[in-house]
């Protein structure tokens, strides 16, 4: 109920922070950068509301909107000419979206562990090959056991790479209240992925930002 509640202020915040927005770029629409300014600002206050809906596309929105601000912000003091103003939007925009994504996956990680607080490790019993496709995409069933009772259930989607297999041991996250109700950590191989990839954009974004400025 509390939850429900918090989440309906929230909608009525967002819908809110969408009209006052627009109004204030139209009253400004005369000056290109305080609408834009206006519009950052907007998207930032956006972004956070559906952050806290625990919606995956708050930290691309806050991030886009800070990042706006800042770049019309530096652009309107002389800071940096327009061009130079636009790479930096650009840069900043994937150095906080990276940062706030592995934010994000740490808070959500971190909650989906506090609500399924059972840890129990499961067996791969079989491999589900993927029907609509000719490549060898699986889904593992695990098996587990809760108070006795013999439960399965398959990991979310399809994989082609790291396949376990049979007789396999993998630890699983349960809902105490619900034993269906079970959460895959993300795998070693995905976790180091997400990893090389976010620092790879992260650096080089910031590379290009300190030059922008020497």
């Amino acid at each position: 109920m509390v939850i429900e509640m918090k989440n309906k202020i929230i909608e009525t915040l967002k819908f809110i922070v969408i009209i006052v927005t627009l109004l204030l770029i139209v009253v400004f629409q005369n000056s290109l950068s305080t609408a834009a300014i206006i519009g950052g600002v907007g998207v930032t206050l956006y972004g956070i509301c559906i952050f806290l809906l625990k919606d995956k596309l708050g930290y691309v929105f806050t991030g886009l909107g800070i990042s706006l601000i800042s770049s019309m912000a530096i652009y309107k003091l002389d800071i940096l000419p327009k061009f130079e103003s636009i790479t930096f939007f650009i840069c900043l925009s994937m150095s906080l979206i990276v940062i706030l994504s592995f934010i994000f996956e740490y808070i959500t990680a971190k909650e989906y562990k506090r609500v399924h607080s059972l840890e129990i490790e499961a067996e791969v019993i079989d491999l589900i090959k993927n029907p609509n496709t000719k490549k060898e995409f699986y889904q593992p069933l695990f098996a587990y056991n809760v108070d006795g009772e013999e439960l399965v259930v398959g990991l979310p989607g399809y994989i082609d790479k790291g396949i376990p297999k049979l007789g396999d041991k993998q630890k699983i996250y349960v809902n105490p209240n619900d034993s269906l109700d079970v959460y895959f950590e993300k795998r070693k191989n995905d976790k180091l992925y997400m990893l090389a990839v976010g620092l790879f954009f992260l650096i080089a974004s910031v590379i290009i930002i300190i030059t922008l400025f020497v």
